[in-house]
């Protein structure tokens, strides 16, 4: 059976429709809890896939959080031996941040349903299963495209939205794994309630309409495009 790492920065912040599939796929997923586990170990160094998701940090926030260091050490040994590596929200600035990119807050927090506009390498990657569909952007800080990557998605406010490196490293900006049920949660997180409150043209009531009216569809595309994602790197 084929093992997956998965960093967790917060509970919260899940693999969400990921999970079943990665089961599907016949992995045994592992998770590690970032602020209590230990991180850059033989575990994640020679799992057969890494995958890090979200979190309320900022990837430059190394002294505050120890265990981001070790998140990049592993990022870089992984992308060093070839080892695919999947990055969503905090995990993509982090995997940017490995590669050499500069992290910085964006011009405003993106929070809300949003499209998302495909590059002409985006339309044949594993990515296009989002094309024309409204994904989760929750985030506050955005990268420079780190060089060697290809720009694969963009937004208005964050143009670097999803990139790859060597074929199996992708780091994505949204949150493309969110269920409906996870998104419960979030609303109902004093946290997340008091930033959506402090982000101007953000309302509450509006954000849990459209999980009404969106969040199915995000969760098939979810599950097509990993699918399909884990087909191309060899799975």
């Amino acid at each position: 059976m084929k093992k997956v790492i998965v960093i967790r920065h917060a509970a919260i912040r899940d693999l969400g429709s990921f999970h079943a599939v990665l089961k599907q796929e016949n992995f045994n997923v592992q998770f590690l809890e970032a602020e209590d586990d230990i991180i850059y170990s033989p575990v994640s160094l020679n799992a057969d896939l890494l995958v890090i998701l979200g979190g309320p940090m900022c990837a430059n926030d190394q002294d505050r959080y120890p265990f981001i260091k070790e998140e990049i050490k592993v990022i870089k040994e992984r992308i060093k031996q070839k080892k695919p590596v999947l990055g969503i929200s905090l995990g993509a600035q982090l995997i940017a941040k490995a590669l050499g990119s500069d992290i910085y807050p964006a011009p405003h927090k993106e929070i809300g349903f949003r499209d998302i506009t495909m590059t002409a390498e985006g339309e044949k990657s594993s990515l296009r299963h989002f094309n024309h569909t409204r994904v989760l952007h929750w985030h506050g800080d955005t990268f420079d495209l780190p060089k060697g990557a290809t720009l694969l998605a963009s937004t208005e406010l964050c143009p670097n939205q999803a990139f790859s490196y060597n074929n199996n490293v992708l780091g994505i900006q949204f949150h493309p794994q969110v269920t409906k049920d996870d998104l419960a949660g979030w609303f109902e997180c004093d946290k997340s309630r008091k930033e959506v409150k402090e982000t101007p043209g953000v309302d509450l009531k509006n954000l849990e309409r459209q999980r009404e009216v969106m969040a199915d569809r995000l969760e098939q595309c979810a599950r097509w495009f990993l699918k399909d994602w884990l087909r191309a790197i060899g799975f």
